[in-house]
Order: C-alpha cells, then sequence, then structure tokens
C-alpha cells in the first residue's frame, strides 16, 4: 500500500499497481458528499490511475446525480483505457442497475478483495 487518506466524504487507499480504492461514506444525494466523490474521480483520472474501485459499502441510498458521476467517470476511465470498478453495492443500488442496464456497464464485485484481485488480473 502506497498512500491512505481521508477526505470529510470519503476514504482512499492507492495501492501499488495504479489502483485507488475509493470508499465514499453517506448517502449520496446531491449534495456536497457528490461533489467530492466527482471531484476524486476526476482527480484519479487526471493521475492516470489504472484501476479505480468504488466501495460502495457505506452508501445506503444514492440519486440520479451521483449515478450520473459514476457514469460519467467510468466513460472517462474507459476512453483512456483504464478501468472503474464498484464493489459491496447495498442490494437497493443494485437493482437500480439492473433495472437501468448500468449493471451490463460496470464492473460490479461482491467484495473489495475480488474487485482488487480482478483489477490486478487486468479482468473487464
Amino acid at each position: 500500500m502506497k498512500h491512505t487518506y481521508g477526505t470529510p466524504h470519503a476514504h482512499v487507499r492507492e495501492l501499488d499497481g495504479g489502483v485507488v480504492v475509493l470508499k465514499p461514506h453517506g448517502n449520496l444525494m446531491g449534495g456536497a458528499e457528490t461533489d467530492d466523490l466527482e471531484r476524486l474521480i476526476s482527480q484519479f483520472d487526471a493521475q492516470g490511475v489504472r484501476a479505480l474501485i468504488v466501495n460502495l459499502t457505506d452508501v445506503g441510498m444514492m440519486n440520479s446525480l451521483a449515478i450520473g458521476r459514476l457514469i460519467s467517470g467510468h466513460v472517462r476511465f474507459k476512453k483512456r483505457g483504464a478501468r472503474m470498478s464498484l464493489c459491496n453495492v447495498d442490494r437497493k443500488i443494485q437493482n437500480i442497475f439492473v433495472i437501468t442496464k448500468l449493471a451490463l456497464e460496470f464492473n460490479v464485485h461482491p467484495n473489495e478483495e475480488e474487485a482488487i484481485a480482478n483489477s490486478a488480473l487486468g479482468d473487464e
């Protein structure tokens, strides 16, 4: 592990090999917490992070604005050949991803360990 730090709305772990685990906490309902999520995703994209894992274990609700921020980040990462994965997604949020067919686009893992392992292997 290279570096760990926190922001008011998230915990960040930078791992070896260009992998970052971003763990937002609280509900992502379009306020400062969602702005923080967007800022961090943009920062990691600009730094050339090759794999961003968003661990949603501490997020129980998410509105369309927050989902839009995740989609935007995913598209930016994908365009440059990097990947953005999600893990520990609450069942309610997972249902939204299934209904909207976003589950087909996002790489979703049941836990952080599997997400990290898959990013190390380069699996999509």
